[in-house]
């Protein structure tokens, strides 16, 4: 049985990664690095590697090898923060935080947390 040195992932139709090695906020949210066709490597849950086309089949033999099929793949866009049962939308609010407005402005227009519990409260149960 081979040992694997770590994960590699191929066949990326986009791959997308923030910049930078923190969270951002306002327009530094909208900064993507994206490659199409892409491939990454991984070591024991750490990014060791992105590149176009397809790593050589020597450096892959090392790899427990994941085709995406053509998938988007973004290791750093993790939303941890959901709830079970909700209604409301809230995802045009990215592109406003990322036009440089605060929460307490979308709060004030109307958007924010208390948005989304208005339209929970206002749901029929069959829909929620």
């Amino acid at each position: 049985m081979s040992e694997f040195h770590g994960t590699a992932i191929v066949n990326i139709g986009l791959l997308a990664t923030p910049e930078g090695d923190r969270a951002r906020s306002g327009k530094a949210q909208d900064e993507l690095k994206k490659q199409r066709n892409a491939y990454l490597l991984s070591e024991n849950g750490v990014i060791t590697g992105i590149g176009t086309g397809m790593p050589p089949q020597k450096l892959l033999s090392k790899y427990l090898v994941i085709d995406a099929m053509g998938s988007l793949v973004t290791p750093g866009l993790v939303d941890a923060h959901t709830h079970l049962v909700f209604a409301g939308w809230r995802a045009n609010e990215l592109r406003l935080k990322t036009a440089g407005k605060s929460y307490l402005d979308i709060l004030a227009s109307g958007g924010g947390i208390l948005s989304t519990v208005k339209d929970t409260r206002a749901a029929e149960e069959s829909d929620l």
